[in-house]
């Protein structure tokens, strides 16, 4: 057996038991990715994933590598997933704390037509097909061939030789919290592509409202990313990176304890 199918077997068996040997041959003999419901370690209801997809790295990082646990100090009572792609995360969410209100927004139509499969056993996630921005206007979503995790939003004329596959509604924070009587947020999610520049550059209406936020930056896409949200993120006494993702909080919502470090890759 060549040494790269041993490998995709163990990583799989990890994730998927028994199922890892005919989910090795579905990606071994099928040139399209394939959807296959599992359910994940802890997660009440089974979830829906393309194999041969970003959506099994994603699986592994939030319901194995449990990247998004943080023992916050106050519970959370409405959460926004921003960049909630298939919806793995509002189900973590969900499932962590089942008593907060999670919108999951997502821009990409097969991903939000998965999320809404995923989340559909739980009543408290609302799903918004959107993009958050830093401005409520239609924006240019494209696709730079990353897969169904790295799709990318512009305003105007997105870079060649990105295709732009439609536009699609964009959103301010503040938007977000006026049309769904919010109040406040618990945590805010963020994991789109760049886009975080542009969100987080004039927060002026809504940081306040703001208690966690957790963020995966993206210099590598576009420059400015960190240094805008630093800028941004000054008045959070709270600050701690897990993998990919930096947590920044109020005091009130900061955790007594870390977490323990993520595992290595492999």
């Amino acid at each position: 057996m060549p040494e790269g199918i041993i490998e995709k077997f163990k990583f799989y068996y990890r994730l998927f038991g028994y199922r890892a040997v005919p989910f090795v041959v579905l990606t071994r003999f099928r040139k399209q990715p394939t959807e296959v419901a599992i359910t994940p370690p802890g997660i009440r209801h089974p979830v829906h994933l393309r194999l041969k997809s970003s959506d099994v790295g994603v699986y592994k990082q939030i319901f194995f590598d449990h990247e998004y646990a943080l023992a916050l100090r106050k519970d959370p009572a409405v959460i926004v997933d921003a960049g909630a792609n298939v919806g793995f995360a509002s189900v973590f969410f969900a499932t962590t704390y089942p008593q907060a209100k999670v919108l999951a927004i997502e821009p990409e139509a097969a991903n939000f037509a998965l999320l809404q499969r995923n989340v559909a056993p739980y009543p408290a996630v609302v799903p918004i097909r959107a993009a958050l921005w830093n401005g409520n206007a239609a924006i240019d979503l494209v696709d730079p061939g990353d897969g169904p995790w790295g799709f990318r939003t512009f305003h105007g004329s997105a870079p060649a030789p990105y295709p732009t596959l439609e536009k699609v509604p964009g959103m301010t924070v503040e938007a977000i919290m006026q049309n769904y009587g919010i109040a406040y947020i618990d945590i805010l999610k963020v994991d789109i592509e760049g886009s975080e520049k542009e969100v987080f550059e004039n927060v002026a209406p809504w940081i306040d409202r703001v208690g966690v936020v957790m963020i995966e930056l993206h210099d590598a896409l576009k420059a400015g990313c960190s240094q805008t949200f630093d800028k941004a993120a000054q008045a959070f006494a709270f600050r701690h990176q897990r993998g990919e993702t930096i947590f920044v909080a109020r005091t009130e919502y900061a955790p007594e304890r870390l977490p323990d470090p993520l595992p290595e890759p492999g």
